[in-house]
């Protein structure tokens, strides 16, 4: 079963910022996978490179989109996008720093995918809605 999962039921109704939001969710799920098997340590270091280095590329993907539609809401928006990077930062340090329990890293990558859930379903909602009238799908 599936960590996160990011299926029709959250979509934005863009079909491009959908898939990325399921690859965000894949790979979210592939690190979540790898704490709980064997994998090294590189290999969850660099599954969390490739992790934040897409959301990074997402995120700018979106924003390009937001000047494109003058999307009103884009600053609320962006700030999030910023938000979140900073939480991303703070599970990296937690990923290589490894000091303590399992369990309290599970729980931040818990915390970082519930909160990447909820500005899915809700600000790249509302986003989603907006660019369609925009002509974006």
């Amino acid at each position: 079963m599936a960590f996160v999962t990011c299926d029709d039921t959250v979509g934005t109704g863009v079909e491009s910022l959908d898939r990325e939001h399921r690859q965000l969710a894949a790979l979210i799920n592939a690190i979540h996978a790898g704490l709980f098997t064997d994998a090294s340590d590189e290999r969850l270091e660099q599954a969390f490179v490739v992790l934040a280095d897409f959301a990074s590329l997402h995120f700018r993907h979106e924003e390009e989109l937001f000047r494109q539609t003058r999307y009103p809401a884009a600053a609320d928006h962006m700030r999030h996008h910023a938000e979140l990077k900073a939480q991303l930062s703070i599970l990296e340090a937690a990923l290589l720093d490894r000091k303590g329990p399992l369990i309290e890293l599970a729980e931040k990558l818990g915390f970082l995918s519930e909160w990447l859930m909820e500005h899915v379903e809700k600000d790249d909602k509302a986003f989603g809605d907006y660019a369609k009238q925009a002509g974006i799908r």
